[in-house]
């Protein structure tokens, strides 16, 4: 305030030679507001001169106006944000009263107006990869937890609620950005069941079936693709293990709804998530085929590309000798090829898969024996 003051009296001063003699004090005093510039809204730049203020007799007394959209009126060089396009007069006084005064306009230029919506909010981490359209203008840039380039990969994610936002710059260098809120939901990398045989009771041997690990989630069991409920033996469908019975006398079954071929499978729902891949295959005895989507024979499984477009390569050790199948399911556990299924001794195997001919999506990799049942997930593109 006192600089401003001081400052206000020199202007004065200044004023009252100029209307007595006529004669401008002191004509060495030079004012350099700066050159006229544009700047993006919401930006900001540094205006005065370099220097700002040369001639009369140091120091100077500085005041720019208006003081909106400064970060200093009194100073020779201030940082400039206005809103608006602006222009700022500068008047500089120096210590012998001295005057004189620069304009500089800062023009604004508006941002681009830029929208971007995604088709869905929700995905889930083994959903595949999402190509992503829809930002405009065109050209723009996305960017998110998941993204690289214009694909989204949900599982490249931590999940939760995130976003991915689509950034544009325009040919004058101002950018604008839209943001659309993604939500990922986790499923275990693979659902497995576990079948338990437990005490017999009476003529009836009960089978519990867990699905592991638990979710969340809203369970469906089926048996060979068909939804059973409790008078179909499969009691509480609707939780993460079911009880299925077997009247029996003896070891010998006499009513079962197993015949030699069938799969008991679960499908899990969260939060708009969606998992079919735990299969567990059971025979007429009420056995099932192995623990909780484990084939301890089985390590080092590797499957390369993944997605793929043309063929699929799977890399495995075998542990020990063992009769190893390897079918590929779609996403509805229906196979459409059985790769192998023979008595293969320890090594390390691999195995090429022709997906050419498949149609794009999601499917299952299942390795069955006697010991047990796993699935991997592969992306055909």
């Amino acid at each position: 305030m006192e600089k401003n003051i001081h400052l206000i009296a020199a202007i004065a001063f200044f004023l009252f030679q100029t209307i007595v003699s006529g004669v401008y004090a002191s004509p060495e005093l030079t004012v350099n507001a700066g050159i006229d510039t544009a700047i993006c809204l919401h930006d900001s730049t540094i205006i005065g001169g370099s220097p700002t203020a040369t001639g009369g007799v140091g120091p100077y007394m500085y005041l720019w106006q208006p003081a909106s959209g400064l970060n200093s009126d009194t100073i020779p060089n201030p940082l400039a944000f206005p809103d608006t396009t602006t222009t700022y007069l500068l008047i500089v006084a120096d210590s012998l009263g001295a005057i004189d005064s620069s304009y500089i306009t800062i023009t604004i230029n508006n941002l681009p107006i830029v929208t971007f919506n995604l088709p869905q909010d929700t995905f889930c981490n083994h959903g595949g990869i999402i190509t992503l359209s829809g930002g405009s203008p065109a050209a723009g840039v996305y960017s998110g937890n998941g993204v690289t380039g214009n694909q989204f990969n949900p599982a490249n994610t931590s999940g939760g609620t995130s976003a991915i936002t689509y950034t544009y710059t325009d040919s004058i260098g101002c950018t604008g950005m839209a943001t659309a809120p993604v939500v990922v939901s986790f499923f275990p990398d693979s659902l497995s069941l576990l079948l338990v045989q437990l005490p017999p009771t009476g003529f009836v041997t009960y089978n519990m079936i867990y699905a592991y690990p638990a979710t969340a989630g809203t369970y469906v069991w089926q048996l060979d693709g068909y939804s059973y409920y409790p008078y179909y033996n499969f009691i509480s469908p609707d939780a993460d293990s079911i009880e299925v019975s077997c009247e029996v006398i003896g070891e010998i079954v006499i009513d079962t709804i197993f015949t030699s071929n069938n799969s008991i499978r679960v499908i899990v729902s969260l939060a708009g998530c969606v998992d079919t891949s735990a299969w567990l295959p059971v025979d007429e005895n009420c056995w099932g085929y192995g623990g909780i989507n484990e084939i301890s024979a089985l390590s080092n499984i590797t499957i390369y590309p993944n997605p793929a477009s043309e063929g699929l390569n799977i890399n495995y050790t075998l542990n020990s000798t063992i009769n190893l199948g390897i079918n590929v399911l779609d996403i509805q556990g229906r196979k459409l090829k059985a790769i192998a299924y023979d008595k293969s001794s320890t090594g390390n195997y691999t195995q090429h898969i022709d997906v050419s001919q498949l149609e794009a999506g999601i499917y299952i990799l299942n390795f069955v024996s006697k010991e047990g049942s796993l699935n991997r997930r592969f992306v055909k593109e």
